[in-house]
């Protein structure tokens, strides 16, 4: 279903889900037109809509499907057919996991899917559960001190350490915190 219909289904406006959420009602227009994809709102956004619409953060990816939105050239116009959120791949999510190299370089396609893998859930909750418990910006200085970013990366778990990475970038940002350039060897493996 898109976000139009979960909206539908729990009988909320996006106008009422921006005001009891506190996000703008621009960010849930975009969401709701797959300008803006889930995956891409901060942490604070995704806990304040699921928040609202009575669900777990990590519930809302399984079932959203966006538009698929073309750039406009001339005479192009914007596809109706959905595109779920799922890996585009031959491979399967286990094989993708499983042959991860250092060298490896994903797009964000490809790491936006192995991230919504069932594969990668538990560790995507584990790191939701923390923020919610900590706070984002303890959570986000708490990182910082235990380098848990570079102890996955040193583990050989790329992958986790690009996700949390991702995290706490998009807190870094919230919050103008400088970034944490010495991950650039993460983000650009």
């Amino acid at each position: 279903m898109d976000f139009n219909e979960l909206l539908k289904e729990k009988n909320i406006s996006k106008y009422k889900l921006s005001k009891a959420s506190g996000v703008p009602y621009s960010t849930i227009s975009d969401i709701s037109t797959g300008k803006t994809k889930l995956e891409k709102c901060s942490a604070e956004t995704l806990v304040r809509i699921c928040h609202i619409l009575e669900m777990h953060v990590e519930d809302i990816f399984s079932d959203i499907t966006y538009p698929e939105i073309k750039k406009k050239e001339k005479g192009a116009t914007a596809s109706k057919k959905s595109k779920k959120i799922s890996p585009k791949t031959n491979d399967s999510n286990t094989e993708v996991l499983d042959n991860v190299e250092k060298t490896k370089r994903y797009s964000e396609e490809e790491l936006t899917a192995i991230f919504n893998s069932p594969e990668f859930k538990p560790f995507r909750k584990d790191v939701t559960v923390r923020i919610l418990q900590m706070g984002e910006l303890a959570f986000l200085v708490d990182n910082i001190k235990k380098k848990e970013v570079e102890d996955l990366y040193n583990e050989n778990k790329i992958l986790e350490s690009k996700f949390l990475l991702r995290i706490l970038d998009d807190l870094c940002r919230q919050y103008n915190f400088p970034m944490l350039t010495e991950y650039d060897y993460i983000r650009n493996c």
